[in-house]
């Protein structure tokens, strides 16, 4: 608070901030951050300098700070209104870190960074918070966060090249995606369990088989162990649904393994087990 008249700091209300999304991409943000600053500490010509970068992690760790307060009052809540008091951290410095981030990401792209590129559902997210900082700065009125999943989002990076022999038979149920979020291999059962083509279900990104009420939360998985190396779910069998082609659901076991893949790539397998009503359903 401030006296005598003096103007109040500006504060900014995000709404409905989903926190698993944000706790899995805030680290990686970070990283980008990291690597940006060292590429440019080594000679490299980029539009955003050490100063740019200093008010962007600025603007990260306000943001951080404030979702850490509304956390610490709703604890067990996945969604929460979160305000941001811009004191010593400005609007401006919402807008650098946008186009820092943007630009880091396009070097990740291209292979340039050691951090991965962000999936497109957390670009958006970040361009979300960013926007409404600046929004809200210039008089527009709080807008809640939506999720909107990218699934046709075009491939960025070349798919990984995987050895078959980590595959179990093609009689059994099984996907293998790559660390960018793309599927690379399927069984034959897997196709027929799913209801795809083989040429129409290698290639798509992983959310075309994720229930929309849980591609969220996917998303924020994915993040979490690909790129900051949280593999609490690798070896541990998991009861959910996965979604066919035509939109109906069917209950599956998922267990996932980690595998090295070449040019210091990874890629998961995940066996696909329909769980037994639903292997007797499809009899």
């Amino acid at each position: 608070m401030t006296t005598s008249g003096a103007p109040t700091e500006p504060v900014i209300v995000l709404r409905d901030l989903p926190v698993a999304l944000f706790e899995a991409s805030s680290p990686q943000w970070g990283d980008m951050l990291r690597d940006y600053l060292f590429r440019g500490l080594g000679g490299a010509d980029q539009p955003f300098g050490v100063d740019d970068v200093g008010r962007s992690v600025a603007a990260l760790d306000l943001l951080r700070r404030s979702v850490a307060a509304a956390r610490a009052a709703e604890p067990a809540a996945d969604r929460l209104v979160v305000e941001v008091t811009l004191v010593r951290a400005s609007s401006s410095d919402f807008a650098i870190l946008q186009g820092a981030l943007d630009h880091a990401r396009q070097l990740a792209v291209a292979g340039e960074m050691l951090a991965l590129p962000s999936l497109p559902e957390v670009v958006v997210f970040r361009d979300w918070f960013c926007d409404e900082v600046l929004g809200q700065s210039a008089g527009a009125p709080p807008m809640p966060w939506e999720f909107v999943p990218r699934i046709d989002a075009p491939v960025e990076v070349e798919l990984a090249e995987w050895d078959i022999s980590i595959a179990p038979p093609d009689v059994e149920p099984w996907l293998v995606a790559d660390d960018h979020h793309r599927i690379i291999g399927a069984s034959s059962a897997a196709i027929a369990l799913l209801g795809w083509s083989r040429g129409g279900l290698v290639g798509q990104r992983l959310l075309a088989v994720v229930p929309d009420r849980l591609r969220e939360l996917h998303v924020a998985g994915f993040t979490r162990g690909v790129v900051n190396g949280e593999h609490r779910l690798l070896g541990v069998p998991l009861s959910l649904p996965a979604l066919r082609r035509d939109g109906t659901e069917v209950a599956i076991t998922l267990t996932l393994s980690r595998h090295a893949a070449r040019r210091g790539r990874a890629v998961y397998l995940g066996r696909i087990e329909p769980e037994p009503d639903a292997a007797s359903a499809e009899q």
